[in-house]
């Protein structure tokens, strides 16, 4: 009997509310905006317990939210994936190699991002000409290890 009687305290209770504000607001177009709001909060008070009734008998997968989780943290790393790519571009052309190319190969494992290769574009490269006698494959290798903390071997570069 204590949920039919909290349910109809909160019908009267969002009643009197709405009551008080209509009587507190002047007579204009926001006063109709607010009266539209609060008859919807006054049927959704009066239909929540058809609603927990309705929920209880739909079994809702676990999965899914497990599914919105992932897709949540898929998108995190590609996004950071992206970042990482993109700074290190700018750190090589900072450094005078020019329209340097990086793409990040990863997966992930349960929500956790684990790094396969790095390959590495030089097809367009451009060397700064202020800057003389460089090893471009060590350069670049000590910038993606310093972002990326990857061992040498996942480095791929491709001319």
């Amino acid at each position: 009997m204590s949920s039919v009687s909290s349910w109809l305290l909160s019908i009267v209770g969002i009643i009197i509310i709405g009551s008080l504000i209509e009587i507190i607001l002047p007579n204009s177009n926001l006063s109709k905006y607010i009266k539209s709001i609060f008859a919807f909060i006054v049927i959704f008070v009066i239909i929540s317990p058809i609603i927990s009734l309705i929920k209880d008998d739909i079994s809702l997968d676990a999965n899914y939210d497990n599914y919105i989780n992932n897709d949540f943290i898929s998108s995190l790393n590609e996004d950071k994936i992206n970042f990482l790519e993109k700074n290190i571009e700018m750190q090589c052309n900072a450094y005078g190699l020019k329209n340097v190319e990086v793409q990040i190969m990863s997966n992930q494992v349960e929500n956790e991002l684990i790094l396969d290769t790095v390959q590495v574009f030089l097809y367009d490269l451009v060397i700064d000409e202020n800057i003389e006698h460089i090893d471009k494959y060590q350069v670049l290798e000590d910038i993606i290890k310093a972002n990326l903390k990857i061992e040498k071997e996942k480095i791929v570069f491709y001319e």
